[in-house]
């Protein structure tokens, strides 16, 4: 991993000559909030921004502090917006695609860094009214349908000459072999001891968090191989102290040892994760992992 100060100068170098326009899914919080105000600083306000999530007060709090441009600059194209969607509902993530997909012309950067408020819980196993398993809706499901849909975006901005990046932050390097059966969890799920939730960590639980990462890996890998001229990545830049994040979830029986836990995880400090996390120059994201071609 290259020097804080290496990956300072690659970000502050990032001027591009068009109004870049980013989708930050997760960005009203923790990672995803940091990348987003990072480029609306790098670029002056001079970007068109596009936050989707759930919080729209947090959201509007984030969109009010970023830089604005002058107002000759204002038929630009640059704008700063939130998209309200419940990414765990993929009826939802469909109807934000769409509408996206209807008004914009290119998309340069997809951030997808959203984990939901028991983005940490080990205990509980459920389902979304979909029928799918809760974790891995957001862990993967979501991520895949954004990137999906939103690949012609990213195509028209590459096919233009300019960066066409998407970007999955969850936990590259903790992926495994990936089991052909229960690609959905739903037996994990069936075999879980209900009464028991909220008590004891479950394995059913603890299995749809792993299995996010593998998948995950196996989302970028198979996206690059059909877009070599798109750049993918999955990556783990740290922990943030997000609602859903800063705390670990263990079940009322480990409560004590879910606080330590917590403890130890405030302790450190995140405050650099802002700095390595504009991570659109190439240079910059070889070094972390590894990107299909880049233009």
């Amino acid at each position: 991993m290259p020097p804080l100060a290496v990956v300072e100068a690659s970000n502050a170098a990032f001027s591009p000559s068009y109004i870049p326009v980013a989708v930050f899914v997760g960005g009203t919080s923790g990672v995803g909030q940091a990348m987003a105000e990072a480029l609306a600083r790098q670029t002056q306000g001079r970007a068109h921004i596009i936050i989707v999530g759930r919080n729209a007060t947090a959201a509007a709090e984030i969109l009010a502090r970023f830089p604005k441009p002058k107002a000759t600059e204002a038929e630009d194209g640059w704008a700063h917006e939130f998209v309200a969607c419940e990414a765990k509902s993929m009826a939802s993530v469909r109807t934000v695609c769409a509408a996206l997909s209807a008004r914009l012309k290119r998309i340069n950067f997809l951030v997808i860094t959203a984990g939901g408020p028991q983005a940490n819980s080990l205990t509980t196993s459920c389902l979304t009214p979909e029928g799918l398993n809760a974790k891995l809706a957001m862990r993967y499901f979501m991520r895949y349908l954004f990137t999906k849909e939103l690949l012609p975006l990213l195509g028209a901005a590459q096919e233009l000459g300019q960066h066409a990046h998407v970007m999955t932050v969850l936990g590259a390097g903790f992926g495994f072999a990936i089991r052909t059966t229960d690609l959905g969890l739903h037996e994990a799920h069936n075999r879980s001891i209900k009464f028991l939730q909220g008590l004891l960590p479950s394995a059913a639980a603890i299995k749809a968090h792993v299995t996010g990462f593998a998948y995950n890996d196996g989302l970028v890998a198979h996206f690059a191989a059909r877009h070599p001229a798109i750049a993918f990545t999955h990556i783990l830049p740290g922990n943030v102290l997000t609602k859903g994040g800063s705390h670990i979830e263990l079940g009322w029986l480990f409560a004590p040892l879910a606080w330590v836990l917590g403890y130890i995880k405030r302790a450190f400090s995140f405050t650099q994760v802002r700095a390595f996390l504009l991570l659109f120059q190439s240079r910059i994201c070889v070094s972390y992992t590894s990107f299909s071609h880049f233009t």
